[in-house]
């Protein structure tokens, strides 16, 4: 990068945007309960960053490779927190989590999560 000067500037460009749009996220999330703020970036991590799931019945779905401890990170809350989360939105047909991965059946159905409307 420091032969290629406008690279460099390219990459920090797009490392300025990302961090202005993570704390700008993090700050509109943070009145939010766990479990909204959990669907909620969950939601905007699948549509922006998620992968479409071939042959998936539901022809939304999208899989997220995130593991618990960064979707953590991501939510601001514990890890035990979210995992209590993931089980919730499991049993609610919304999410399928397995090893290192989550796909997100509708990620428009899972916005719309009670309480995370507001988000």
């Amino acid at each position: 990068m420091e032969a290629h000067g406008g690279l460099a500037l390219a990459v920090l460009r797009c490392v300025a945007v990302r961090l202005r749009e993570s704390d700008v996220g993090r700050a509109d999330l943070g009145a939010l309960p766990t479990i909204a703020r959990t669907a909620l970036v969950l939601a905007r991590l699948s549509q922006s960053y998620g992968t479409p799931v071939p042959d998936a019945a539901d022809c939304m779905a999208r899989r997220l490779t995130v593991n618990q401890q960064e979707l953590a990170g991501a939510v601001g809350a514990s890890r035990e927190s979210v995992v209590r989360v993931l089980r919730v939105l499991t049993e609610h047909r919304l999410i399928v989590v397995s090893r290192g991965q989550v796909v997100v059946r509708d990620p428009a159905v899972l916005a719309r999560w009670p309480g995370a409307e507001s988000g």
